[in-house]
């Protein structure tokens, strides 16, 4: 989840087509850029005033840390990935530098989707990336409102002062995303100005060789949506000092550092925990708490206090948080009302007696239900064994009984679920990390749902946990199982969306922004019917 900041009311914008506009029209030959190019690769942290579309306006918002790849190349050609902060491109962008300038000269190929409005299927509609100004006009009642245009040369510069990368000219200019149609160019309100472009100065926390690593301890948490959450962790000590692999979901190989005094473990605010290419941001540690804004039931505001994060240590050895953990995106935000990423609440960490390890427990809370005549079964699969330990959800699967039959899942069925998780063929078990943004299947933390296409009615569904020790590819006959969790169809499928039929599919992250490629994490699907009908869902994908 991230936090953002409104910064301005919503700016009324017009088609483009009704204005003069000598940009030359796009290369019809022009490809998009996928692979990344060679040449140094370094990591800018962006800071920016980021607009989007809303409501059919333009959102102003206070961007920072978003991730920018930078590629240079000998002869002076730069190539930039992730070029606009609200809208994650999937290819990359071209600049040439000269001197103490860098400058990307428009249009540029960006992004394509499929052409709703063709007759012809194979027909796509072209996206590009160009430089952008806003401008005011009068409308027929003699009202001011604001608009957008393409500039004639479609160029943008960034000027070069050290490590950083900053925005020519008054930083009014905006670097965006246009659509191109008979009328011409027309910005569709997501683009960036007043840019800053900078290499973090910080680094990674890094584990000393004298330190003592003692693996498998197990951290729980709540996130701001209460779901539970769980995982196995490292810790290292040396002296007073303890790392801590794995504290952030994101970046599971990560270190973070804390110091013992008396019996608390103090972590320090703002330390480097890497560069989160999924959601694309820096992450950085610090400790806090969040609360509800306006009385609203969502934790939603971070407030980040002076003395870190900090945990008590018990008499048994185990860790209980004494603030929340909050993760940011740039060490400059503003403590009281701060730019988050993610937040953990409630957190536990102790060491586990993996010698102790026994089946794993059966799922739990489940029930039958689905939409448009298919079933689906919704069920928590919890990692943990019958001793409570926390199990390595890399090694956790399950499988389903449809009336008592073991269920097979068919990748000519599942044709978008299963090839995500690298599975071809028919296999009748799932690992714990299903698809978190699928189509057939999602999760959020524990929680599953997974829809079925039995050939027969549905009156009993089953599901069985099973846990491979040392992985199943590694030792597929050392297996643990759970007891078999049975739920009865309460008769709860319905046809919400039955027979419509689907003009477009959009995707949003947690901080509004539209993705053209969403990989790893949490979005929003924005599903758009031909009878114009809109159906939006929580949906993840990993």
């Amino acid at each position: 989840m991230k936090k953002i900041f409104t910064y301005a009311a919503l700016a009324a914008f017009a088609a483009l087509g009704a204005n003069a506009q000598t940009l030359p029209a796009p290369d019809p030959n022009m490809e998009i850029v996928y692979d990344q190019p060679e040449g140094t690769e370094m990591l800018y942290s962006r800071t920016c005033q980021a607009l989007r579309e809303f409501n059919g306006g333009v959102e102003v918002i206070i961007e920072e840390g978003s991730i920018v790849n930078y590629i240079e190349q000998e002869d002076g050609t730069v190539w930039l990935g992730n070029a606009v902060s609200m809208y994650r491109l999937p290819g990359w962008v071209k600049a040439e530098k000269d001197g103490d300038y860098l400058t990307i000269t428009g249009p540029q190929l960006v992004y394509q989707e499929p052409d709703w409005d063709s007759d012809d299927p194979d027909a796509m509609f072209n996206y590009y990336l160009t430089a952008v100004e806003e401008y005011e006009y009068l409308n027929e009642e003699g009202e001011t409102m604001r608009s957008y245009r393409v500039t004639p040369d479609g160029v943008f510069r960034f000027k070069v002062q050290g490590n950083t990368l900053k925005q020519d000219g008054d930083g009014s200019l905006i670097l965006g995303v246009c659509g191109y149609n008979d009328s011409g160019y027309f910005f569709t309100g997501y683009g960036d100005r007043y840019n800053v472009l900078t290499l973090p100065e910080q680094t990674p926390v890094v584990v000393p060789a004298t330190a003592e690593v003692r693996e498998g301890w197990a951290m729980t948490y709540s996130d701001v949506d209460d779901n539970e959450n769980a995982r196995l962790i490292d810790v290292a000590v040396d002296g007073d000092d303890y790392y801590v692999k794995g504290m952030y979901a994101g970046l599971t190989e990560a270190w973070v550092k804390g110091t013992k005094e008396d019996d608390r473990i103090v972590f320090e605010n703002y330390q480097m925990v890497g560069a989160d290419l999924n959601w694309g941001y820096f992450v950085y540690l610090t400790g806090g708490a969040m609360v509800a804004l306006d009385d609203d039931y969502y934790l939603d505001d971070a407030t980040i206090e002076e003395g870190g994060y900090t945990m008590t240590v018990n008499e048994d050895g185990s860790w209980d948080a004494d603030n929340d953990l909050i993760f940011i995106t740039s060490p400059l935000t503003n403590t009281e009302n701060a730019n988050y990423i993610a937040a953990y609440i409630g957190m536990t960490i102790k060491e586990q007696d993996l010698s102790t390890l026994t089946n794993p427990v059966s799922p739990d809370s489940g029930f039958i239900g689905g939409f448009d005549g298919v079933p689906a079964i919704e069920f928590n699969l919890a990692p943990l064994d019958e001793n409570d330990n926390l199990l390595d959800v890399n090694n956790l699967y399950f499988r389903i009984f449809v009336n008592d039959e073991l269920y097979t899942f068919d990748p000519d069925t599942y044709d978008y679920d299963l090839p995500e998780m690298g599975i071809w063929e028919p296999v009748t078990e799932l690992p714990y990390n299903t698809p978190e943004n699928g189509y057939d299947m999602f999760r959020e933390g524990a929680w599953h749902t997974v829809y079925l296409y039995p050939t027969d009615a549905v009156k009993t569904i089953g599901v069985q946990s099973i846990y491979y020790p040392e992985g199943r590819e590694e030792n597929p006959e050392n297996a643990l199982y759970s007891a078999i969790a049975v739920f009865e169809d309460p008769n709860s499928v319905d046809g919400i969306v039955s027979g419509k039929e689907v003009k477009n599919v959009t995707f949003y992250n947690l901080m509004g922004q539209k993705e053209a490629n969403p990989s790893g994490g949490v979005y929003i699907k924005r599903i758009e019917f031909a009878d114009g009908t809109v159906k939006t869902m929580k949906v993840t994908r990993r």
